[in-house]
């Protein structure tokens, strides 16, 4: 498959073009695109993951930019099966409700919808919902449950849309999807004039610092273009008439950011979080160049001990597996340069059974595999969900398996 690829000269928060490269990691094939027998033969490249960061405002993202049809038109991923997300999106909607307070029967505008988990949370607790989503598999799963979904990127006109047919939203909302695209400004944009001076706009998405400090590197990868922070952030909704008005730190996905907008002169008085969370980044130092050094340095001391110790086991004849096929195992796999160290991997979703992974093209299997062919060991390439899969695979652990989790400490687990 070709991929267009392109340089990002200038700050997509800021405008600046003092941009400094402040880390590199080995290059990757695009993290979801695990293909099919038929296509292993297919050329598929590996693309830059090099870390900018603005000079001028503080803010970091990727120096290069894949087209992202390549990556939406056959999207693999869906919310239900992120596990813990689902529930997590349940107790958001609530907590949103519970800020907002509108009328019942009050539009939620989801962007990045889906296949629309968060909105039939908000549709059972009585307000109409709508969605916006690019993937057409994700939007059909969407609609299938009576979430009324627009198949497309947000932009200005689907937004004037979306006004002219339903009037202004209550809430709009964006969940890990404001560092998937490149153009924010106008996405903000298109936010912006769809709001009314009541309307609050609600965003997720993953924290710079939570991934400097918890050792997420994992969740580098070409769908992600941006890795925000608080003071970047405001900076950038002043800037377009708008105001973070509240900001706060959410265990999601190993660590994200979630931050409520209004415009310019809105009723909501900001709150100290957002000044708390500055003054936190400043004291980390997330915005200078140093703490990504320290950073890069951690993730090679981790990538040389488990390359010694699974050179160690290959050289005594042992069989290694891998669990989980997601978008941050493609990182981790290239990063810790583990494309021959694996036999095979397995993973919890029927959708990525029986193919092969991105770059190395590593068979995926179902997790049966590990009772079929008993490997001496299995690294858990997922590490956050480390807990869940040992507790579902207890069986391995009982026929002498050993898991291996490589982040943040390499350990084994045996029974």
């Amino acid at each position: 498959m070709k991929v267009d690829i392109k340089k990002l000269e200038k700050c997509c928060l800021c405008g600046s073009s003092h941009l400094e490269l402040v880390m590199s990691l080995p290059a990757s094939a695009v993290a979801d695109h695990y293909v099919s027998v038929a296509e292993l033969d297919d050329e598929q490249l590996a693309y830059p993951l090099d870390l900018e960061l603005c000079v001028d405002c503080g803010h970091v993202q990727l120096s290069h930019v894949v087209n992202p049809d390549n990556i939406y038109s056959n999207y693999l991923y869906t919310t239900t099966t992120s596990v813990g997300l689902p529930d997590h999106f349940k107790q958001y909607a609530s907590e949103i409700l519970g800020v907002v307070r509108p009328k019942v029967g009050a539009l939620v505008l989801d962007i990045g919808s889906n296949d629309g988990t968060l909105l039939s949370a908000f549709k059972d607790a009585g307000m109409k919902v709508v969605g916006v989503d690019p993937a057409p598999s994700a939007a059909a799963i969407a609609r299938a449950r009576g979430v009324d979904t627009v198949t497309g990127y947000f932009n200005a006109a689907v937004a004037s849309d979306i006004l002219k047919k339903n009037g202004s939203p209550a809430i709009v909302t964006a969940n890990n999807v404001l560092a998937n695209v490149e153009d924010v400004t106008s996405l903000i944009e298109a936010v912006r004039d769809l709001l009314s001076l009541d309307s609050v706009f609600v965003f997720e998405t993953g924290y710079l610092l939570d991934i400097v400090r918890n050792a997420l590197y994992d969740t580098i990868y070409h769908e992600h273009l941006f890795y925000y922070s608080v003071r970047p952030m405001r900076l950038f909704f002043e800037r377009l008439g708008m105001e973070l008005f509240h900001a706060e730190p959410i265990p999601t996905k190993g660590g994200s950011l979630r931050g409520y907008v209004q415009l310019a002169g809105g009723p909501r008085a900001v709150s100290s979080s957002v000044r708390k969370m500055e003054a936190e980044e400043a004291h980390y130092g997330i915005h200078t160049k140093p703490v990504f050094q320290t950073y890069f340095d951690s993730i090679e001391m981790t990538k040389r001990k488990l390359l010694a110790l699974m050179g160690d086991l290959k050289s005594r004849g042992k069989t290694i597996a891998g669990y989980g096929a997601s978008h941050s195992v493609t990182t981790l796999l290239h990063a810790f340069d583990l494309g021959n160290k694996i036999d095979f991997i397995v993973d919890d979703n029927p959708q990525k059974q029986n193919t092969y992974s991105p770059g190395f093209h590593i068979p995926v299997l179902s997790p049966d595999a590990l009772k079929e062919r008993n490997p001496d060991y299995v690294v858990i390439l997922p590490w956050r969900f480390c807990d869940s899969i040992v507790s579902r695979n207890q069986a391995y652990l009982a026929g002498g398996g050993k898991f291996l989790v490589p982040i943040p400490e390499l350990r084994e687990i045996t029974l």
